[in-house]
């Protein structure tokens, strides 16, 4: 109806999509099917056009049967590079083998890994693959077979044979391997003592062996058991009825590995694989099998090192026995993988790597290059070789080399060498891709029960924290801390995730989620070694908040856990004196001193334990008695870090007593003697502040001055404000309004910036600049204060004043008059200067009005009041003249 009703609707091209879905839920996908090709017209965008042409393929495919319309559309979707091209190549390889084409088939598989090699189908292309060359029948040569038995047999060819050649036509060119099992069973009932048999016998075990590989590769493993076990009874028989036959090595090697896998431990699996091997070897002699009887032997001699290491060596001996006697076997790489091995776990890494890097030279073809070369890697890390290692591993990622190690675990190690070779970005990129697998989400992914799964992603996640960390993105580390601790909680390196994530909080400022962090690692994992410095850490923030007691529980923890802790002992110590506790302190300073006295880094200790003394005597107001504990630092522990607290506090203890030429000199003392201490732009700027009050200008410049050397300094602003002050007492007004302009400029936001732009106007007017000083003061006059409006309206007026412009000039200053009285000062002031301009602009009535108003409010007894009288009698006296 809507199609009908309204065909430009926007609404109808998703009417289509909703037809075809409804018509396929409802069985009916044909009509589906012609929906979805209407649906694809509407389509505008490439991308969602594709995406209905795989839904339309699919019901071709399943649901119609319609295999060549499948395949067209699936070879269409294929040839791109969107995010269906490798569903659909691999759609149109299987929609291949529906049809009857297997060799197409396996070219599309092919050609699917060659485009994809580690992509979602590249594991099921392979198994298919495999499939199609085990189970795809060579008709053309079976056809011919099969004549040339019917042809043998009207001729010469007696039964026994024509079934014979009847069951290798069915094995070999039909891959018939049901029908093979059954023609060859029949034979071997019929013709036991024939001189084809042993082979019948052979056959029909690796037709049931054939049998189990195409059930398990279809997923039925019900199936596959049953024919496995009838691979075993078939070979128990080959064994048993034909133990002179040249297959009965094989069977014989069947039976002992189906025997190896019903072991119930590593233990017994390799002594079992050692005796039913050595066996071999003195049952068939003349095998020639028995280079992989050797192989197993060496491997069964590695396997049981694990509990005698020196088996290891025996292992070694065998593998290279294999390789000396038979250079020529499929399995000589074998043997020098499992030397490689070997010596690796014996800690012989040099030799290990050479004998990796033989077998990825002499046999670069070999099924094991993947393995070798994941194992080199591993070694050339382990060796400090990190940029080869890199290469090694790189190399298995770009090539897609088969390994018997699982793809994320590649790019971890990869990831780790990066790091290693300071690639922090390109193991960024790794570590994310593992990532991917976990998310954002708050809940735990569903891990597989591999734990190497859960390492690979838990290194991940340490390993792409430590980068952040090293970049200085703490809170993306945070973050990574915290998706650990979510997902592996009773892992046992949650107590150093739990430590190092308290450190960053303590880098982001974040000193309360530190401090509750580093109590969570001391409370859940109190044996853990890094819980003595989480509590001392603990300590140190509480100690810097001057929560003393608290600080002072936490280093009593930290040091009930480790009794070596120097700085959880020495802070016990210092709480005890901020907390007032003297005699607990000085049993803790005596403890202290017996245990670590004699230690280099104890004096540093002992300093403080003096110097804080001198700061509870400086916060009792005992002056004197401070600045002599502070002597003392100095004295005794002159080269301690404290030495230039202690002067620092002596030249403050002076200033407290009035001692102030004493104090000056401490401080100069000060500065020639701790030029670099935290404390030097403090001292500079008490220095100048004194020699200001002294009225020595000169030296309170000189002093902030030194202030103003390091740019960044905290004090730079006030050292400026301070500075122009002084460059003002001395007269120098150009430094003085240089030096205000760069404060206005380098520190806007300094609270005295108001009055530094009100300075520079005054500086102008008083350097005689008065059109720039109006301009100035007009500008400070948009931002000024009630209180400071009329001090620049003043200044505004005296410019003009001064310009001989006294009509402007009377003017602001009765602003000031009238607009600012409250301002008494700024107003009397004004209205005096106001019938001064009058008296210049000849207005003398006006003049005598503004003077006798000041003398009538403020009095002929005050200053402004006989100023005014004054006035008014010269102007009197002049009138009368």
């Amino acid at each position: 109806k809507l199609q009908a009703l309204a065909p430009n609707s926007k609404y109808v091209k998703s009417s289509y999509q909703l037809l075809a879905r409804a018509y396929l839920r409802n069985a009916q996908a044909a009509e589906a099917a012609g929906f979805y090709t209407e649906y694809v017209s509407f389509c505008e965008q490439k991308e969602e056009a594709e995406r209905v042409k795989f839904e339309l393929a699919k019901i071709y495919q399943r649901e119609l049967h319609w295999l060549n319309r499948a395949v067209s559309l699936y070879q269409e979707l294929a040839q791109g590079a969107s995010a269906i091209a490798e569903s659909s190549q691999f759609a149109l390889a299987r929609c291949l083998e529906q049809q009857g084409e297997p060799a197409r088939a396996s070219e599309e598989y092919q050609l699917l890994l060659q485009r994809f090699p580690t992509g979602q189908f590249a594991a099921e292309a392979r198994q298919r693959l495999e499939y199609i060359q085990q189970f795809s029948p060579d008709w053309r040569r079976a056809t011919k077979r099969l004549f040339q038995i019917l042809k043998d047999r009207l001729t010469e060819s007696s039964e026994e044979q024509s079934l014979y050649s009847l069951a290798l036509a069915c094995y070999r060119e039909l891959k018939d391997f049901e029908e093979a099992a059954s023609v060859l069973k029949a034979y071997v009932e019929k013709y036991p003592e024939s001189s084809h048999a042993d082979t019948a016998q052979y056959l029909l075990a690796q037709c049931y062996i054939k049998l189990q590989q195409k059930c398990s590769l279809n997923g039925q493993a019900q199936a596959a058991e049953e024919f496995h076990q009838k691979a075993v009874g078939a070979y128990q028989v080959l064994t048993k009825n034909y133990p002179e036959s040249s297959w009965a090595d094989d069977a014989a090697i069947f039976l002992i590995e189906t025997t190896l896998s019903a072991a119930t431990s590593d233990s017994v699996r390799w002594s079992l694989l050692l005796d039913s091997y050595q066996q071999f070897l003195e049952t068939y002699l003349d095998s020639d099998r028995l280079d992989f009887a050797l192989l197993r032997i060496g491997d069964a001699y590695r396997g049981l090192s694990s509990d005698d290491p020196s088996l290891a060596q025996r292992a070694i001996s065998i593998y290279q026995r294999l390789e000396n006697q038979f250079p020529q076997s499929s399995y000589a790489d074998d043997a020098r993988f499992g030397i490689g091995i070997c010596q690796k776990e014996t800690g012989d890494l040099k030799a290990a790597e050479s004998s990796f890097r033989s077998l990825l030279s002499q046999y670069p073809g070999s099924q094991l290059a993947g393995r070798a070369r994941f194992q080199l890697g591993r070694l050339l890390f382990l060796q400090g070789k990190f940029q080869e290692a890199a290469g090694e591993f790189r190399t298995l990622l770009t090539q897609n080399l088969p390994t018997d190690q699982p793809l994320q675990l590649i790019r971890l190690y990869l990831a780790e060498a990066y790091s290693q070779i300071g690639q922090a970005d390109k193991a960024s990129v790794l570590y994310r891709e593992i990532l991917k697998q976990i998310g954002e989400a708050d809940e735990t992914p569903a891990f597989s029960s591999d734990n190497l799964e859960k390492r690979t992603v838990k290194r991940a996640l340490l390993g792409l924290a430590s980068i952040y960390e090293k970049e200085g993105k703490y809170a993306e580390a945070v973050r990574l801390y915290n998706q650990h601790l979510r997902l592996f909680p009773q892992d046992s390196a949650s107590d150093s995730v739990l430590f190092f994530k308290g450190k960053l909080l303590l880098s982001l400022g974040k000193e309360s989620e530190a401090v509750g962090v580093f109590r969570e690692l001391t409370e859940k994992f109190s044996s853990s070694p890094f819980a003595p410095e989480a509590a001392e850490r603990i300590g140190s923030i509480l100690f810097s908040q001057r929560k003393y007691k608290d600080a002072l529980s936490a280093y009593g923890l930290a040091v009930s856990l480790d009794q070596q802790r120097m700085e959880a002992a020495g802070g016990m110590a210092i709480c005890l004196l901020r907390t007032g506790q003297r005699k607990q302190a000085a049993r803790a300073l005596r403890s202290f001193k017996k245990r670590f006295g004699r230690l280099p880094a104890a004096k540093q200790w002992l300093a403080r334990f003096e110097y804080e003394r001198g700061l509870l005597w400086l916060e009792q107001k005992a002056y004197k008695r401070a600045r002599g504990q502070f002597r003392r630092v100095l004295e005794k522990f002159p080269e301690s870090e404290f030495a230039d607290d202690a002067s620092y506090y002596i030249a403050v203890c002076l200033l407290q007593e009035g001692k102030k030429n004493e104090a000056i000199q401490g401080l100069i003392h000060f500065c020639e003697n701790f030029p670099s201490s935290a404390y030097i732009d403090q001292v500079n700027m008490r220095l100048g502040g004194l020699y200001y009050l002294e009225r020595q200008f000169a030296k309170a410049a000189d002093a902030y001055q030194k202030v103003l050397a390091d740019t960044t300094g905290a004090l730079c602003p006030d050292a400026m404000f301070n500075l122009i002050l002084a460059y003002e007492r001395l007269g120098q007004l150009g430094l003085a309004m240089e030096t205000a302009e760069k404060l206005v400029d380098r520190f806007p936001d300094y609270e005295s910036i108001p009055r530094v732009k009100v300075k520079i106007g005054v500086f102008l007017m008083e350097l005689e600049k008065y059109e720039k000083a109006i301009k100035q003061f007009n500008h400070c006059l948009q931002w000024s204060t009630r209180e400071q409006e009329a001090e620049i309206r003043f200044y505004i007026a005296e410019c003009y004043f001064n310009l001989g412009e006294y009509q402007k000039a009377l003017y602001w200053y009765l602003r000031v008059v009238y607009l600012n009285p409250e301002q008494q000062m700024w107003a009397v002031t004004a209205q005096y200067k106001a019938a001064q301009a009058c008296e210049r602009l000849n207005r003398f009535d006006q003049a005598k009005s503004l003077y006798g108003r000041i003398v009538a409010r403020y009095g002929v007894s005050s200053e402004w009041g006989r100023a005014a009288r004054k006035r008014l009698r010269k102007l009197e006296n002049r009138r009368e003249e």
